[in-house]
């Protein structure tokens, strides 16, 4: 792997996550630069390891086109069919696991803080080995269903377009606050990034 990094070095449109790997803006700069630095290095590409000339694909969990980039079908499928347990250990084992998710893909999801808050906050003074049944409050159950609903509608987020008009939008409460950093497409501002954080007594 490091060796194909250092042969794809300095290739804007290149982008490697341990062996896989993402490249190329359009057909022109995969024949120009890719197949030479490739040819070069003496390197022959697997093709049924392969996809070439796509115009959307999945990458680490991301379904990217050409409209812009979000959650893949088979993460939100995974999403979608989580459960709750009623016994503690399993329960920590998928409150912990959509944790985890909302963290990975916080940057799709509006005020996402706030369920997050009402997840982690039962781990505080709960053993991790019990195995007995408990009682699932009514907040904790909505919190673990509204984070399932958020990330299985999360929102798309636009590629950045050069020269495009920028606006953050900042909204804080006493609990929290959320943020989305928006780009203006023929009148329409549409979502980069969002961004929120639950806020401490202190």
């Amino acid at each position: 792997m490091r060796f194909l990094h250092s042969v794809l070095q300095g290739l804007d449109f290149y982008f490697t996550y341990i062996d896989d790997n993402i490249v190329s803006k359009n057909e022109a700069q995969y024949v120009s630069h890719l197949r030479q630095r490739l040819q070069n290095a003496g390197l022959v590409i697997k093709v049924a390891k392969c996809q070439f000339l796509q115009t959307e694909v999945d990458f680490l969990g991301h379904y990217i086109s050409i409209n812009g980039i979000g959650l893949s079908k088979e993460r939100i499928k995974v999403i979608d069919d989580l459960k709750l347990s009623e016994t503690a250990k399993e329960l920590r084992r998928y409150l912990g696991l959509i944790l985890i998710l909302i963290n990975f893909y916080h940057r799709f999801i509006p005020n996402a803080a706030g369920n997050q808050a009402i997840l982690n906050n039962y781990f505080k003074g709960n053993e991790s080995n019990e195995n007995k049944k408990i009682h699932l409050k009514e907040e904790l159950v909505e919190a673990f269903e509204n984070s399932k609903r958020q990330l299985c509608k999360a929102t798309v987020l636009v590629h950045t377009s050069e020269n495009a008009h920028i606006s953050l939008m900042i909204d804080a409460s006493d609990n929290g606050i959320g943020s989305m950093l928006q780009q203006l497409e023929h009148g329409v501002w549409k979502p980069l990034i969002f961004f929120s954080r639950e806020l401490t007594d202190t």
